[in-house]
């Protein structure tokens, strides 16, 4: 699954916006040797494992019990749109030591019908012998069937517990699930799905749902002929089916799968068409199979370029891959075996209409859920605290294999923004977990696991593994571990042993550190480091010491160290390619050095370590005058982590804030795309606190001076056949914050390319369409507004929907985001909205400009029950708390004081009060230390 899912996966585009942003703390595992620990925590820690082992240990199948095989068979009336469903099961098991009862997952399936056979030879398809008709009790929290045998079950025979039960339907996208979506006669079409991670497999039968519990399975499933139905596996056979009350079904046999976990099991049944090429094929809903060969030569091309790489070809233990594009999905993605399952927007292309960013989501989405089908499939974690064995090499190969596949767009260039800077902001906070980490067995405790640590932590952090170890090590330790480990579940140990084989001989730790040490300073504790540098100019010496990071505080007593990986590179020698390593194992080191007092140095080359750097105030001095005099002479990937860390740091009062201020200025002359997308949420920063105050004219000026030139180097209303792929994300950034700012040019190009577009009943060309749509209503007609909203209305596609939501809540004009927030709940104008996207059209009006959230304001004042009624008491909290963080000055706070007085008793008193202090704090901001220097910088700037 990936982290847009988290998305997407856990990631969030705003179109109006143009920036993209991604899809808590201890556990039970030893510390290495050389983490210096205070006793009592580390006791406190000891007992709260031992309870939290104990309280997931209620909801787990005992040890004692191992299956090997199911025999699963589903039948549907799907077609007529009917929500309940019949099954069978047979669980084919064995006992470790003699017992009488059995435990088996089961959430919400009516049992009818109960049996317990033993096998006569230890093979699947072999004679069964009828044992008895097991009593049984149900315990609903824990999602248990407990079955008692009168006979003692023995671990030299094996059995099989046959279950027959009946089901309903989910309508949560979650587990066996009923979807729908309108076909070319405008006909609605119902379809099942599956999403059965992390723990729903039970949904759709019993079953031992947990991920070590691997087995192979037999599917079986009966359903209309009129429609199809789809597995991880080739369809084995089809067979009329005859049964009274049923006519016109057929029998859908598939091929045995292999040994795989119980999460990874997936079908669809549907009359969705597909297309294919080699093993490979695209299904989706008719009126979208046009838009499916886009995915197909991308799944292609990855294949091939993972199965060259890992070594051990994707055919080793499945025939086929398909992929779905499915109407409703909100995991975004998922990597069943044999069968990936996606949103619409993240698999469907279509020329006229899908941005370069959604094409990107598209190759790496597809290269997410490719590389599962081996970091996930064929190994899997043994247990949901080491989701990010799973998920960290999928983040990692999200955007190295898309790299692999297609070179030339250039994916692996977006890793450090996208995955190691967004894991850095995220892992700096209080309450943060390590990547290996219980948090339960129940539903939504597994569910919160699923986070930027077991994402984009985890993928940064094997990133990191990978430059330590060099190319040609990690990719022959890749072929180790999944070669000692096929088919079986996997934990941290595993890794450590492929690594540790890998390099034996290469000499790449310090004396008496260990890979084990190394890795598990990294997996098994929260946060990360922050190095600080400082140079003693007078004796030419460097000290380095490590402290953890936090986004809120510099001082403390964590005791944590990590043992890091630091490369330095100068000013006179600037190497920033040759990824060789020195090692900081204490909490500080000091040595000498021959570099030149007026010469910079600069730690962690290409952000390949994952950590922070921090300098002294007269080297940061050297490194803003060296980019300001020539900022090529910094390496692309480190300019961005300059300038994250400074903010980052700054935040947290590790450094002066006007070190920042002064290393921004540098962007004068940036053309890159890694430095303005670093950039781009340290200008959203002060842009919130600023605007709606007497300096937010002085701020505007700043950036339209960094923006200058780099704007007259685009043509933002055309595009050319030959803009690379980071050209188009650098043109977006910088024209998203032209326009927002005000630029005239901006605004009117914008303006004057929609209303061109409208003329000739057209669309703009999808790679600048999220700009132009957006600003372009910001001085446009009623009339343009008015032709997008058509044309949102009448479109199925859902990229292009969520693009027009975001756009028309651009709009300045107070008559049309009032009647565009009537929409939203149902009002006289009925529109094909789904329940995500009328919230989406809330969060656009307020998103789009302070007219929207006056117009937002002033539309809850009267309409506050519709929107609860419509979408939510959690809606109408979240629109509050996002409005008082749009308060800005007196004006505004009178505003926000009339919406929550007229909400009353409607939203609770802790609301009201996080509203009126996130609002206070605002108003606040100005007089601050930070606010003041800004104010002071910003003065100084505007008078030069």
């Amino acid at each position: 699954m990936t982290p847009r899912q988290f998305l997407i996966l856990a990631c969030v585009v705003s179109t109006a916006y143009g920036w993209y942003s991604h899809p808590s703390a201890r556990d039970g595992y030893s510390l290495p040797d050389l983490i210096s620990t205070d006793e009592k925590f580390e006791a406190f820690q000891q007992r709260e494992t031992e309870v939290t082992n104990a309280i997931e240990a209620l909801y787990r199948i005992p040890n004692y019990i191992s299956p090997f095989h199911y025999g699963v068979w589903i039948r549907s009336g799907i077609h007529e749109g009917n929500l309940t469903f019949d099954g069978r099961v047979d669980l084919y098991f064995n006992v470790q030591n003699p017992v009488r009862t059995i435990y088996v997952h089961n959430r919400g399936l009516n049992l009818i019908n109960v049996e317990l056979y033993m096998l006569s030879r230890d093979e699947i398809d072999s004679e069964r012998v009828l044992l008895e008709a097991p009593r049984y009790t149900e315990n609903i929290d824990r999602e248990f069937l407990i079955f008692s045998s009168q006979r003692i079950l023995v671990p030299d025979e094996s059995y099989i517990l046959h279950i027959a039960y009946s089901g309903q339907l989910r309508t949560d996208d979650d587990g066996i699930y009923v979807s729908t979506y309108v076909n070319e006669n405008r006909v609605r079409r119902h379809l099942i799905a599956t999403q059965f991670q992390a723990i729903s497999a039970r949904t759709a039968f019993p079953c031992f749902d947990e991920p070590a519990l691997k087995a192979t399975f037999d599917l079986e499933i009966v359903h209309h002929r009129d429609y199809n139905a789809v597995a991880n596996t080739p369809v084995l056979e089809v067979e009329d089916y005859e049964e009274d009350g049923f006519q016109g079904y057929v029998s859908t046999q598939f091929e045995r799968t292999p040994r795989m976990s119980v999460y990874l099991l997936a079908f669809l049944v549907s009359d969705f068409q597909y297309i294919a090429r080699e093993n490979q094929r695209v299904l989706a809903r008719s009126n979208a199979l046009n838009q499916t060969d886009y995915a197909l030569d991308s799944g292609l091309r990855t294949l091939q370029v993972m199965d060259d790489y890992l070594g051990i070809p994707f055919t080793t233990h499945m025939s086929k891959l398909d992929q779905v594009a499915v109407p409703d999905f909100s995991a975004g993605a998922m990597e069943n075996w044999g069968l990936c399952k996606y949103r619409e927007a993240y698999l469907l292309n279509d020329p006229a209409t899908t941005t370069y960013r959604y094409r990107t989501w598209i190759d790496t989405i597809i290269a997410h859920e490719y590389i599962h089908q081996w970091f996930g499939n064929i190994i899997t974690n043994e247990w949901w605290s080491y989701l990010w064995l799973n998920e960290g090499f999928a983040t990692l190969y999200e955007y190295y294999a898309a790299h692999l596949a297609s070179p030339e767009k250039e994916y692996f260039e977006l890793f450090t923004l996208e995955v190691t800077q967004w894991a850095l902001d995220a892992d700096s906070r209080d309450g943060t977990r390590p990547m290996s980490y219980s948090n339960g067995a129940t539903f939504y405790a597994i569910w919160d696991l699923f986070d930027s640590i077991a994402y984009s932590k985890a993928g940064a952090v094997l990133n990191m593994f990978r430059g330590v170890l060099g190319d040609e090590t990690w990719q022959k330790m890749n072929n180790i571990y999944l070669s000692d480990n096929e088919l079986d579940a996997v934990n941290p140990d595993n890794l450590i042993a492929a690594i540790e084989e890998a390099a034996e001989g290469i000499d790449i730790l310090p004396e008496g550190i260990s890979i084990r040490d190394f890795v598990q300073s990294w997996t098994e504790q929260a946060g990360y480091p922050v190095l600080d540098v400082r140079r003693n100019y007078r004796t030419d010496e460097i000290i380095i010491s490590q402290d953890r990071f936090f986004n809120n505080r510099i001082l403390n007593n964590d005791p944590t160290l990590w043992v890091v990986p630091y490369n330095v590179v100068n000013q006179s020698s600037p190497d920033f390619n040759n990824l060789t390593w020195d090692w900081l194992t204490d909490r500080a080191i000091r040595f000498s050095t021959n570099i030149s007092d007026n010469e910079w140095i600069i730690l962690n080359k290409q952000q390949t370590g994952f950590y922070r750097v921090n300098y002294d105030v007269q080297n940061w001095y050297l490194i803003i005058d060296a980019l300001i005099a020539d900022w090529t002479s910094i390496h692309r990937f480190n300019r961005a982590q300059l300038l994250d860390d400074a903010f980052h740091l700054a935040r947290a009062n590790r450094l002066d804030i006007e070190v920042l201020l002064d290393l921004l200025v540098y962007l004068q002359n940036e053309k890159e795309y890694p430095s303005w997308t670093a950039a781009s949420p340290i200008i959203s920063y002060f842009y919130n606190r600023l605007r709606g105050t007497d300096h937010y004219e002085h701020f505007q000026h700043f950036i339209a001076s960094l923006l200058e030139y780099v704007y007259s180097t685009l043509s933002i209303d055309t595009v050319s056949d030959d803009e690379t792929n980071l050209h188009k994300f650098l043109k977006q950034t910088v024209s998203t914050w032209a326009c927002r700012i005000e630029v005239d040019d901006c605004l009117n190009r914008t303006q004057v390319l929609l209303q061109e577009t409208v003329d000739r009943n057209g669309l703009v060309h999808p790679d600048i369409s999220a700009v132009t749509y957006c600003f372009g209503l910001r001085r446009a007609s009623q009339r343009e507004f008015v032709y997008l909203y058509d044309v949102l209305k009448a479109s199925d596609n859902q990229a292009l929907r969520t693009l027009l939501i975001d756009s028309l809540g651009c709009s300045a004009d107070p008559i049309e985001l009032r009647s565009y927030l009537y929409t939203a709940v149902g009002g006289e104008i009925q529109v094909n909205y789904t329940p995500a996207e009328r919230r989406r059209v809330l969060n656009a009006v307020l998103a789009g400009s302070r007219e929207g959230v006056d117009v937002m304001i002033d539309f809850l004042v009267d309409l506050y029950d519709y929107v609860v009624f419509h979408l939510g008491q959690s809606t109408l909290n979240s629109l509050v708390v996002n409005i008082a963080s749009r308060t800005n000055n007196a004006e505004e706070l009178e505003r926000l004081e009339h919406l929550l007085e007229s909400l009353g008793s409607s939203i609770t008193q802790a609301v009201a009060n996080s509203a009126r202090a996130t609002a206070a704090q605002n108003l606040a901001w100005p007089s601050t230390r930070e606010g003041l220097i800004v104010a002071s910088f910003l003065d100084s700037f505007n008078d030069h």
